[in-house]
């Protein structure tokens, strides 16, 4: 079986960051604020207020700010049974 699908740049990179997130469940990993934003299609901007209104959370005791993969794959992937 063969699918064609017609995507702009936008949806390629969503679709990427989508496989890549698929890829590395299970592991232990966080996003920078520019990954997440990348991932959820809003700007870095829109990341850094969230985790500075404690709206996403955030790996304490590191300088910079990571957000944990777990969290954004939930944004991503909500629980239809939940």
């Amino acid at each position: 079986m063969t699918i064609e699908l017609e995507l702009n740049d936008t949806q390629m990179e969503r679709l990427a960051a989508m496989v890549a997130i698929k890829l590395r469940a299970g592991m232990a990993t966080t996003y920078s604020v520019t990954e997440a934003a990348k991932l959820l299609g809003v700007c870095s901007k829109t990341v850094s207020r969230r985790v500075e209104a404690k709206v996403y959370p955030r790996v304490p005791e590191l300088k910079s700010v990571r957000i944990p993969a777990a969290f954004i794959d939930r944004l991503l992937n909500p629980d239809p049974t939940a």
